[in-house]
């Protein structure tokens, strides 16, 4: 446990793109669940492709979440895949010796 953990108050639900179907949709793995700081705004992100999109929440996590993930919040019905968020920009910064590496995702 890093000497941050404590600031991730939250637990956020997410599960990670694996393989697509024969008609071209996405299957998921199994949902897991990471510590994390939830943030509610006015955001501004870069998408993948560095397009600034409007975000209205960031969430700061040690999980490496990748970009193609479905996340819930605290809260979200995890059952319910339309109630899943989609992530539209995502930042890292990591400790100058590497030991610990902060995410933000931008929803």
């Amino acid at each position: 446990m890093s000497r941050l953990a404590h600031l991730l108050t939250d637990t956020v639900t997410y599960t990670t793109q694996t393989t697509f179907d024969s008609s071209g949709d996405p299957n998921f793995a199994a949902s897991a669940t990471a510590k994390a700081r939830v943030e509610h705004g006015s955001f501004l992100a870069l998408d993948d492709s560095g397009v600034e999109r409007k975000a209205t929440h960031k969430v700061i996590t040690e999980a490496d979440i990748p970009a193609t993930a479905r996340l819930w919040l605290p809260g979200d019905d995890t059952a319910d895949a339309n109630k899943s968020r989609l992530i539209i920009g995502r930042s890292s910064a990591a400790t100058p010796n590497g030991a610990l590496t902060l995410r933000e995702l931008y929803l």
